[in-house]
């Protein structure tokens, strides 16, 4: 993510709004103007400390944008991020925990459509549901039965 540093007046209240933290990159527009490296100062103070688990340091560029000075930089910038976090640890593992919960998402769609198919055929689920509601059978021990009664073959 690209944060754009608001104007020199604003600089405590960006550092205060928690946007330190979630920045790949940050850019200081209208560098021509007065306050420029007390802000970039501010920037790499504040990124010092921040502990980032990714290992990425977000670069500080400074643009004037009236004038395209710094937007060369700001690509390089964006280039080099794009590279770091497509080939980091940290995008793979994200990538798989996702495709794990999509499986694991329709698995249990799936298995649940077929068991209560399977299971309770023909409005057998109303039944029992209206068993338990008058408490005549306890649902955890409908559960259990069902899953001790069913068969489970490895892919």
């Amino acid at each position: 993510m690209v944060v754009l540093v608001p104007g020199m007046g604003d600089d405590v209240q960006a550092l205060k709004a928690g946007i330190m933290e979630i920045g790949d990159i940050f850019v200081i527009n209208k560098c021509d103007r007065p306050g420029t490296e007390k802000m970039e100062r501010a920037v790499l103070a504040m990124l010092s400390l921040s502990n980032r688990s990714d290992g990425w340091f977000p670069p500080v560029v400074k643009t004037i944008a009236t004038q395209g000075e710094g937007i060369d930089t700001l690509v390089e910038s964006i280039d080099r991020c794009q590279q770091f976090f497509e080939k980091s640890a940290l995008r793979t593992e994200k990538k798989q925990a996702a495709a794990r919960q999509r499986l694991l998402t329709l698995l249990e769609e799936r298995l649940m459509d077929t068991a209560v198919q399977k299971v309770f055929p023909n409005g057998e689920l109303n039944k029992v549901v209206e068993q338990i509601a008058e408490r005549q059978q306890d649902p955890y021990s409908i559960v259990e039965q069902i899953v001790n009664n069913s068969r489970f073959e490895r892919y």
